[in-house]
């Protein structure tokens, strides 16, 4: 894993053109604030003095996969769009982490293409035509850190200034952990200058993610304000959202361009989600009945935008539009019918209720079919400086590690991997990574099993041999606890139901810490719980399994040996589900399947079998933990003279159905007790193989009248697919057909 992060930081150590010092090593920087004594005791935001230089148009772009990381490929689009939790849904997520930044400070984004060229490239450290100022990418560094940001000029000179890299093999979910709109406003948070902060757990700087956080703390805000807003909220505008009714509408006669019939009022801003701005104008003469009222974000911000238009009485609709989810577009409204000389009325408000409700825009009016104006962009390149430049360590590169504990494996983990959670173990060991320090509580589906403690790199170990695991499957989790400092600033706002103590900020937002003990100022907090981790326990052998039977045979022998002219043969048989069989003839391995999760298993051979040997067919099974059963009782086969076989399409068969009642359509669902007796026509003489999921789990006889049965084994509650394939005796085969579906 640090090996991985190494190459990243060495490309970008290289494309600075100097020797800079490399940063602390990432498992070595996990901070818990409070529990470090800070030694001034300040505990605050911090601003490490770096910021875009051009905060009216901050651009952002996703990196298309493939896109080169410095020896390693982003592969964040797929990773994301493949994540059932993510789909269709992670941009908006990033988008909305970037603008709860922007509303409450002087800074606008912008959503623009990215060409793919390798980080740190471009010629740009602010406003390249080709790439966003933040540059989103990512791919898979480990089980630790979530993300990682680098912050914006000065201390970075070129394009590599704010790229935000995801760690893509870490579970990122939504409104849980690991929520991606939590870790995305963290890393913004760096890309726009802010450092870690040391203020409360809740903050969103606080250097470990302890847990979904769904908006800004106050000291959040105070740091982004002290950057861009000299400590004030976003700026308003010209207005001052005193136009926040229709009666209390701002006429704009004149900004409209009476000979041109257009007209543009620019640098509006939404500065509160729910905020709604009003305005009225008069119809030019000339408007021929035609009017477009706009409202242009694109270029100027990541506001969601809605429009409506009111005729004179304020009260009658004409018309409205919507851009939900268009983060930074234009959406219009055109009308007819529109009167020289008539009062209308536009309401400017956001489609979402959310940040990305909020931002610049403009609004725009064109009549008599005369394009609508826009507001250009006030985007603008700042070429990269000569020679470029970065900060070493975390001023250069701030990250975002999980507090929430990961739990990698268990010990001894026999199965068919080393971190499968596969055992054959009662007596087990837990181990995993979480922040150094902290205290690590393990759980057994929700049964205490024990703590530990992270060590200085971030591994723990929690020996739980002395309570013996039952056979079956074990559900664990892992939380982390940790204690620190009441900070200044906070609040006791009360007694919670559980007799913990309820703290505020400044805010007055409640925090999340569990208990706080008032007799020494010290904040005990709880991390979510951790990912399960799933673990088998199978400590005893498998049974043997059995060898049922054939497809192709012409007979039996004597002493019941099976005679088989056909090459092209399929054994079957039984054993514990999900167990590999290896199949032998003789002693010799044949070769190995896993039986499905009914227990059956079938074995297809086209060769290997001599014709005038006779041959003892047997299976032994291995189960998940690594148990062997013994050998299988033996099936014998005699292989004859090799004889032609082919597909024939005449073999098949119908009227299927449950012997001993009514006798249904294929394809209907009938309802059947555990052990089911399977009856239909076929040819005569042939024999039916019965398949359950397409694996044969044995064969019926027709007798001369076309008629076969077949009984089951006993099957567990459930639906179930049947289907039927032909043989005869000289091998010859149908197709698979006849399905029938069951509920048990």
């Amino acid at each position: 894993m640090w090996k991985v992060l190494d190459r990243f930081s060495e490309r970008r150590r290289s494309q600075d053109r100097r020797s800079a010092r490399r940063g602390p090593d990432r498992r070595s920087v996990r901070p818990m604030l409070g529990m470090e004594g800070l030694e001034s005791r300040v505990v605050m935001y911090s601003a490490t003095g770096n910021a875009w230089l051009n905060p009216a148009v901050v651009t952002i772009s996703f990196m298309p996969d493939g896109t080169d990381l410095g020896g390693v490929q982003s592969n964040m689009q797929s990773a994301f769009d493949s994540n059932p939790y993510l789909a269709g849904r992670w941009k908006d997520e990033i988008l909305k982490a970037a603008q709860v930044w922007a509303q409450q400070t002087n800074v606008n984004f912008v959503v623009v293409p990215d060409d793919g060229a390798p980080v740190g490239e471009g010629g740009f450290q602010q406003g390249s035509p080709n790439q966003g100022d933040i540059r989103i990418g990512g791919f898979n560094y480990g089980t630790s850190t979530l993300a990682e940001a680098t912050m914006p000029p000065a201390v970075n000179n070129y394009s590599i200034a704010g790229d935000v890299v995801f760690n893509t093999g870490m579970g990122f979910n939504i409104g849980t952990t690991y929520d991606l709109f939590t870790v995305a406003s963290h890393e913004i948070g760096h890309a726009l200058g802010l450092g870690e902060s040391s203020a409360y757990s809740s903050a969103m700087m606080w250097p470990t993610y302890v847990g979904r956080k769904m908006g800004l703390a106050a000291d959040d805000v105070a740091g982004i304000r002290s950057i861009y807003s000299g400590g004030l909220p976003r700026s308003p505008d010209a207005y001052s959202n005193l136009n926040s009714s229709l009666n209390a509408a701002a006429n704009v006669n004149s900004f409209i361009n009476q000979s041109a019939k257009t007209g543009l009022v620019t640098s509006q801003d939404i500065t509160s989600a729910g905020q709604a701005d009003h305005f009225s104008f008069v119809a030019p003469a000339g408007s021929g009945g035609q009017m477009t009222v706009a409202v242009q974000s694109d270029g100027l911000s990541l506001l969601s935008s809605r429009v409506t238009v009111y005729a004179a009485d304020k009260t009658t609709i004409l018309g409205s539009a919507v851009g939900m989810k268009q983060y930074g577009s234009t959406v219009s409204v055109s009308l007819n019918g529109v009167v020289d000389g008539a009062t209308y009325y536009v309401r400017v408000q956001g489609a979402e209720p959310t940040a990305l409700g909020t931002g610049r825009y403009a609004l725009g009016l064109g009549f008599n079919g005369a394009a609508v104006p826009r507001q250009s962009s006030s985007m603008v390149g700042f070429v990269e400086g000569s020679p470029r430049t970065s900060g070493g360590g975390t001023a250069n590169q701030s990250e975002l590690v999980s507090a929430i504990p990961v739990i990698l494996g268990i010990g001894p983990d026999t199965g068919t991997s080393a971190s499968d959670g596969v055992t054959s173990a009662s007596a087990l060991t837990i181990r995993g990574i979480a922040a150094p320090g902290h205290t690590i509580s393990v759980y057994d589906d929700g049964v205490f099993l024990g703590t530990t403690t992270a060590d200085a790199s971030g591994d723990w170990l929690l020996d739980a041999r002395s309570t013996p695991f039952t056979t079956g499957q074990h559900f664990l989790t892992a939380q982390a606890s940790y204690e620190f400092d009441m900070p200044p600033g906070l609040m006791i706002a009360g007694v919670m139901s559980n007799g913990n103590a309820a703290i505020s900020d400044s805010m007055g937002q409640l925090l999340g810490y569990d208990t706080y003990d008032i007799s020494n100022g010290r904040i005990d907090a709880t991390t979510e719980s951790s990912r399960t981790y799933t673990v088998v326990v199978d400590t005893a052998a498998p049974a043997a399994p059995t060898v049922g039977g054939l497809t192709s045979f012409t007979g039996r022998g004597w002493g019941g040996t099976y005679l088989s002219d056909s090459k092209t043969q399929t054994f079957f048989g039984r054993a514990e589900a999900g167990s590999r069989v290896t199949v032998t003839a003789n002693g010799s391995t044949l070769g190995e399947v896993v039986a499905d999760r009914h227990g059956n298993w079938n074995f297809a051979i086209a060769s290997g079998l001599v014709a005038g040997q006779t041959y003892a067919i047997a299976a032994r099974a291995t189960d998940l933990a690594g148990h062997s059963s013994v050998v299988s009782q033996s099936l014998s086969l005699s292989q004859q003279r090799e004889r032609s076989t082919s597909l024939k399409s005449d073999l098949g068969v119908s009227n299927v159905g449950i012997l001993g009642g009514l006798v249904s359509g294929i394809g209907d669902l009938l309802s059947v007790g555990s052990s089911p007796t399977i009856s239909g026509r076929a040819k005569a003489g042939t024999r039916v193989a019965v398949m359950l999921d397409s694996i044969v789990i044995g064969m019926a006889d027709v007798d001369l009248l076309g008629n076969w049965s077949f009984k089951t084994h006993s099957l567990a509650s459930g639906t179930y697919s049947l289907s039927f394939r032909v043989f005869e005796t000289g091998g010859n085969y149908g197709n698979a057909g006849g399905t029938l579906s069951i509920l048990v």
